[in-house]
């Protein structure tokens, strides 16, 4: 998965956690962090890797996002602005409002 595919992917993570009351936004800073620091040292770990060993999150819980976020969700590589995709015709793309 190229790296900014995965920041996407951890961007939207980290926003639905937040929604969903699992963890604070200083949570997912925290562990966005950890996840940057460990991709340097050439770890392939994702946000919710990291909240799942940190024990933020249960593992029942990152899976149950995962599936929601990519099976419903995108971002827009550019400004990193969340979609829902889930009544989007396959093939058709979309085009970022900002």
């Amino acid at each position: 998965m190229g790296d900014q595919k995965q920041i996407s992917e951890d961007i939207i993570f980290g926003s639905l956690v937040v929604k969903k009351g699992l963890a604070t936004e200083k949570e997912v800073a925290r562990c966005l962090k950890e996840v940057k620091r460990r991709r340097k040292s050439g770890e392939k770990v994702s946000l919710a890797d990291v909240m799942v060993s940190e024990g933020i999150v249960t593992p029942q819980k990152a899976k149950e996002i995962l599936e929601f976020q990519r099976t419903k969700l995108t971002t827009c590589p550019k400004c990193h602005a969340i979609y829902n995709i889930e009544n989007l015709e396959q093939g058709k793309k979309i085009r970022c409002k900002k």
